[in-house]
């Protein structure tokens, strides 16, 4: 029964997917200006939002979530994680897939969940890094996996002028946070990938203009 309903669940997705394709996604690309972007993500969401534009994944970022804590640590040192980051596979018998990466002596963990093996996030990680477009980046964060208000306060103040932090409550104080609906009576902003509904074709992050995000394509300062 169970295989049955995954399977279910599968197919009804697949069917939504084609429908947004043919009309939302087909809006988002029709409007896009900006091709050459990388989306440095905390999870999903910057490979998921490619997807929807057909854009080749200009970052490694992509099919994993770092926690809040570490991912504002790995773009305050962006350069320095991709260019001397040491991974090894530190999955010790959990459910997925586990990844460190350090430098200087300091880990954080990427936590991939759609990879089967620590060598193949390791081989997408070191092929997908060479196509990062180091000035025409856009960062993107949410207030899941462990986040505190010091996670936003410190990744607000980054020298990035395009990042945004999706968040389930207002946090006027910061220009990066983006408040989405529906999830003021939960401790985070629900998964941003998700669907609205459960047959429906629009997902949470459509509340944000993503397209005219990236076409802002904003100068930034040098990553460092």
């Amino acid at each position: 029964m169970k295989k049955i309903l995954s399977k279910l669940k599968t197919l009804i997705k697949k069917i939504q997917f084609f429908f947004r394709d043919k009309t939302i996604n087909k809006k988002y690309r029709k409007r896009l200006k900006n091709h050459d972007f990388s989306i440095i993500s905390n999870d999903c969401i910057g490979g998921v939002i490619c997807k929807d534009l057909r854009c080749r994944f200009n970052s490694p970022t992509v099919n994993f979530y770092f926690s809040s804590e570490d991912y504002v640590k790995f773009v305050s040192k962006l350069k320095d994680y991709i260019d001397n980051g040491k991974l090894r596979d530190v999955t010790d018998g959990w459910k997925y897939v586990k990844v460190a990466i350090a430098i200087d002596g300091e880990e954080i963990v990427a936590h991939c969940i759609h990879y089967k093996t620590a060598e193949e996030f390791i081989e997408k990680w070191n092929s997908r890094k060479e196509r990062i477009n180091y000035d025409n980046c856009f960062f993107m964060m949410n207030d899941r996996n462990g986040f505190v208000e010091e996670h936003l306060k410190a990744f607000d103040s980054l020298p990035y002028k395009n990042k945004i932090c999706f968040v389930h409550k207002e946090y006027p104080e910061y220009k990066s946070a983006f408040y989405i609906k529906g999830s003021e009576n939960d401790p985070m902003v629900k998964a941003m990938t998700d669907y609205k509904s459960k047959f429906g074709i629009k997902r949470r992050y459509d509340d944000f203009d993503f397209v005219e995000w990236l076409n802002s394509n904003a100068e930034q300062k040098e990553i460092k």
